[in-house]
């Protein structure tokens, strides 16, 4: 009897992360990243046989962990830009009247007890409202001065 081969790529691993990301994201639940990872990893712990040695379930338990977090830590970066990289349609944002939703991101990553995590921005404090708002514009005036220099190292080389 032929077996077909099995392949998990990094491409189901992004696609099990999105579908977290989007039920949390129905009921405006924070996305920590920790506990996504864990909760995928102990989806997939069926797969270690119980008589396992110890260091070898170790082994596959941390390097499971370490990718699950790793790319759960993209797929929450890429979905708070508006992008889903796993073959999906972005899910449709938040309708906020008054709003035409051109910058206004769904979810923000703010630091909480916790940790870093990404909180709906209806759930945002005040105080991290204003976090992020400080941040995008000294972002914005570094940006500038990044673009200044290059210009001026432009002219630079041309005269040398």
């Amino acid at each position: 009897m032929k077996t077909t081969a099995v392949h998990y790529t990094d491409v189901e691993l992004r696609r099990e992360i999105n579908t977290v990301l989007d039920t949390l994201a129905l009921r405006h639940e924070p996305w920590r990243p920790q506990w996504i990872a864990q909760t995928i990893c102990e989806g997939h712990r069926g797969a270690l046989a119980e008589d396992a040695d110890e260091i070898d379930r170790a082994f596959w338990e941390f390097a499971g962990y370490t990718l699950t977090r790793k790319l759960t830590t993209k797929c929450v970066s890429l979905r708070v830009a508006d992008g889903v990289d796993d073959g999906r349609p972005p899910t449709a944002q938040l309708t906020l009247p008054g709003f035409e939703r051109e910058h206004l991101q769904d979810y923000y990553v703010v630091t909480r007890d916790e940790g870093d995590i990404a909180v709906c921005v209806l759930d945002l404090t005040d105080d991290e409202i204003l976090d992020r708002a400080s941040l995008f514009r000294s972002q914005s005036s570094t940006l500038i001065a990044h673009a200044d220099e290059l210009e001026r190292f432009m002219d630079w080389r041309r005269h040398v």
